[in-house]
């Protein structure tokens, strides 16, 4: 019974380890005036070798399309139009995570001045494979492409793509978060 329950500590430990939180930065040129600019256009993965599959892919432009809109930008089609240029990357790196849990059992008198008793140690190894996807968005000013705004967001992907399509959902939105351009009401 309690070796059962030492399994399941360690594997919740494991699992809550690798599905940590999403992990966000941002940076910005402090000197640009965000609120002047009104359209946009996004770079889409057409003539990018991106390592997610075409359903992820839209995911994303989706979700960025999404929240840029939230805060007042209007999509263009044409990138001599825009203000603002989107460019999305995605970087996917495999890791893998190692475990170790060590039993030590003891007969015998510890306490003795003579010493005395015997043991036996057991350690077990688990590995958890996983894949840290991170996702990189820099908005470029259009009049001399100037990077203005980078946005970072890296966490484990998951292999469910509903779950998957509900976090991408849901980094997009903590990272736009880090824009400096607020929400608006409309």
């Amino acid at each position: 019974m309690k070796l059962r329950a030492m399994i399941l500590i360690v594997a919740a430990l494991i699992f809550t380890a690798c599905s940590s939180t999403v992990n966000m930065t941002a940076d910005l040129d402090k000197t640009k005036d965000f609120t002047v600019y009104k359209t946009y256009w996004i770079h889409d993965f057409s003539d990018k070798n991106s390592p997610i599959n075409v359903f992820d892919q839209k995911r994303l432009l989706d979700a960025t399309d999404l929240e840029l809109a939230k805060r007042g930008l209007v999509k263009v089609e044409k990138k001599e139009e825009a203000d603002l240029v989107v460019d999305l990357n995605v970087v996917l790196e495999r890791k893998t995570q190692t475990s170790a849990n060590t039993n030590h059992m003891t007969a015998g008198a510890y306490y003795s001045p003579w010493g005395g008793g015997m043991g036996t140690t057991h350690t077990t190894f688990q590995e958890y494979d996983y894949v840290k996807g991170q996702i990189i968005v820099d908005v470029y000013q259009s009049e001399g492409k100037l990077l203005v705004w980078q946005g970072i967001a890296s966490k484990t992907v998951d292999s469910n793509p509903e779950e998957r399509e509900r976090k991408i959902q849901e980094a997009m939105a903590k990272l736009f978060e880090l824009y400096p351009v607020e929400k608006t009401n409309t």
